[in-house]
């Protein structure tokens, strides 16, 4: 069975990026593409309004299935891999998990040192 070539690039890019998440590299980046694919194929693939009535009970359920799994790659992209991440441990001395928190341990030993 021949394989569409745009098809299966895909598909390598969803089995990279999920690789990125489980391993904490790139994890920001890899929570976008993986939002944006889910999206996209929720939009074509899971209407269910237009579809007929015994259908679209199936396809309810995976529809809120890809809405919540998009929800929880926002939170993965709004709060970072995590403290022992390597894609953290590489870009901060520190080891924070957050962009736009504050380096904890600076403001401590400012607060020590006043």
């Amino acid at each position: 069975m021949p394989t569409d070539p745009a098809r299966r690039s895909e598909r390598e890019r969803d089995r990279h990026c999920g690789r990125a998440i489980i391993l904490g590299w790139k994890t920001r980046s890899a929570a976008v593409a993986v939002r944006i694919a889910t999206a996209r194929a929720t939009i074509v693939f899971r209407r269910f309004r237009d579809a007929a009535p015994a259908e679209a009970m199936t396809r309810q359920p995976m529809f809120m299935r890809n809405v919540s799994t998009m929800g929880g790659l926002i939170v993965l992209y709004a709060f970072g891999p995590g403290r022992y991440a390597p894609d953290v441990a590489e870009n901060s001395s520190v080891g924070r998990a957050c962009w736009w928190k504050p380096d904890t341990h600076a403001v401590a030993r400012a607060r020590r040192d006043e």
